[in-house]
């Protein structure tokens, strides 16, 4: 217990020099140029992601988790950036966002990966239930299908500020724009299915039994959240989208509101887990 709240720590402390980097460059005025930001942001919680997958989860589970988000991810934006059609939108990519494999950025890819693992550790511990060897398949179920729907949730509403403000400074660009500040709503609807579909499957067929109690390093990803939630808002606001930076705080905020507060609360009830 002693060495995850000590890796809690370490990312408390990454986490700062990240956000001492990004402001960094904001004063430096090299956020409108931004590729070097975004690639450093990007890779940064992608590594976040990997440490914490694999302190929490083993080898193993990390490694059966993380490709599932990855294959579903690239699946679903090689067809909307190669095939897709009138209803499904076709978008492409810009050269903004560096080297591409199959006509989508690795940055992309990657940021998915992320932002997915991150809501679905929000997601498990607002839902509050961990599987059991004795645990019944039909409440097995029943929990994976609440857990995955909300981390589909958890995303979009990223997402819901993520699209519009990648438009606006010249990240990818829908050929048929839809009604949302130019985004097609299958666009939302594709990504709750691919983010509900990768959190499912693995609960259902592949997460195993872990331990009950919680630890301080368990929270991590909640900062991880809140610091996407804050770096959507502060670079809608350095691009005069006030509009955006008000869909992130408003689709965001609460979830990691309700995390704060369960992590007080059970802090107040049962302070030996967070001090052993």
């Amino acid at each position: 217990m002693k060495s995850k709240n000590v890796n809690f720590f370490l990312a408390n402390l990454f986490f700062a020099a990240i956000i001492l980097f990004y402001i960094f460059m904001l004063w430096q005025g090299e956020l409108e140029q931004g590729f070097i930001l975004t690639a450093f942001f990007t890779l940064s919680v992608f590594a976040f992601t990997l440490w914490h997958a694999f302190a929490k989860f083993g080898a193993r589970n990390a490694i059966i988790f993380l490709v599932l988000v990855l294959l579903t991810s690239l699946g679903a934006e090689f067809i909307g950036a190669n095939l897709a059609n009138n209803f499904l939108g076709y978008y492409k990519y810009s050269e903004f966002l560096g080297w591409k494999f199959l006509n989508i950025p690795l940055l992309i890819i990657l940021m998915w990966s992320a932002i997915i693992y991150i809501s679905y550790q929000v997601s498990e511990h607002i839902t509050n239930f961990r599987f059991t060897k004795h645990t019944h398949f039909l409440q097995k179920f029943w929990v994976s299908f609440w857990c995955a729907l909300l981390t589909a949730l958890i995303v979009v509403a990223w997402d819901f500020a993520l699209e519009p403000l990648a438009i606006e400074m010249g990240w990818w660009s829908w050929f048929h724009p839809g009604d949302y500040f130019g985004v097609p709503i299958s666009n939302f609807l594709g990504w709750m299915a691919i983010s509900f579909s990768a959190v499912f499957l693995y609960k259902i067929f592949f997460e195993r039994e872990r331990p009950e109690e919680e630890n301080l390093f368990d929270y991590a990803p909640v900062i991880g959240y809140a610091l996407i939630c804050f770096f959507t808002i502060l670079t809608a606001i350095n691009i005069d989208k006030p509009i955006f930076a008000l869909l992130a705080f408003t689709g965001m905020f609460p979830f990691v509101c309700i995390m704060v507060v369960k992590f007080l609360v059970g802090r107040l009830n049962f302070p030996e887990q967070y001090r052993k």
